[in-house]
């Protein structure tokens, strides 16, 4: 299965979604979250035999469906500062096709953690989505590594680590 995950709005990209979906009707697809496109999507999603909307889910529990999945979706058309669905679907070691905007731009490394597309490029999305569905070996290694990059930047104790560096880089310039 392959996932989005987050807020059913215009500035997530959920009409790319649908544009994307509307062009694959043999790959499945879970939709969690909730927002002010949620009713016209839920209508959307009844029609499509493919498509499969949760409509809101606890964080806990979307994180454990979420990790079942070969990759996450994110379309985002706006510029995301510092994505959680981006870091989150890290954590669970699933490669993440994105938009290659804003946070996007720099999380994703193109072919190894992921794969970014341009904005607009619906061709480009349709091509992603369909060489990951049919490479789950290559979706396997990307995952691993969206997990070694989440290790590498985002845990706790890295995030503790470039605090203290950040701090004593201001002392030393006094």
């Amino acid at each position: 299965m392959q996932f989005f995950y987050g807020r059913i709005g215009a500035e997530k990209g959920i009409r790319v979604l649908q544009r994307i979906w509307n062009e694959i009707d043999d790959i499945p697809l879970v939709v969690m979250g909730g927002g002010p496109l949620e009713d016209d999507f839920k209508a959307w999603a009844d029609k499509k035999p493919n498509v499969y909307f949760l409509g809101y889910t606890p964080h806990e529990q979307c994180m454990a469906i979420a990790k079942a999945g070969e990759f996450v979706v994110f379309p985002s058309i706006w510029y995301e500062g510092c994505s959680m669905v981006e870091i989150e679907s890290e954590s669970l070691g699933l490669p993440l096709i994105a938009t290659d905007l804003g946070f996007s731009a720099e999380a994703v490394n193109d072919g190894v953690n992921g794969v970014k597309v341009p904005l607009g490029d619906m061709h480009g999305w349709i091509t992603a989505i369909r060489g990951l569905w049919k490479e789950p070996e290559l979706c396997k290694k990307m995952g691993m590594n969206s997990r070694r990059d989440y290790e590498d930047k985002y845990t706790p104790e890295n995030n503790y680590q470039q605090l203290i560096n950040i701090y004593q880089s201001t002392l030393e310039r006094g």
